[in-house]
């Protein structure tokens, strides 16, 4: 059965608030993990005080991830020398260069570079 507790009791009575309309968002403890939403706005988001997101940025993050996952799958790169280059490719640090703290278009942009980057494999 799942838990459900409003997310202000997680993490020291910090709260998650939807960054849409502001209200306070709910966890839920489900078998994958801790999953925060805000029923209002239909956003949500996986663990502890990771921001809420929109069903399309979600989409985006998972077709960045099966894209980049290719490429390191590959063994052209090792997996930490391909998150390096994804990293300078995004011109942000190794250490924010995680698909999770990705926005809708910086996600989108992770596919393009991995398509790209494959392309040039090929030939």
């Amino acid at each position: 059965m799942k838990k459900i507790i409003p997310a202000s009791w997680q993490e020291g009575n910090s709260m998650l608030l939807c960054p849409k309309c502001g209200k306070v968002a709910v966890s839920t403890k489900t078998e994958y993990g801790l999953r925060n939403h805000c029923s209002h706005c239909n956003m949500w988001s996986w663990g502890n005080n990771s921001p809420l997101v929109s069903k399309a940025t979600h989409s985006a993050r998972q077709g960045a991830h099966k894209s980049f996952d290719i490429i390191w799958e590959s063994r052209f790169m090792t997996r930490a020398d391909s998150y390096e280059w994804l990293a300078k490719s995004l011109g942000i640090s190794s250490k924010d260069c995680h698909m999770k703290k990705m926005n809708f278009e910086t996600a989108n942009k992770v596919i393009q570079l991995c398509r790209f980057f494959s392309q040039i494999g090929k030939s």
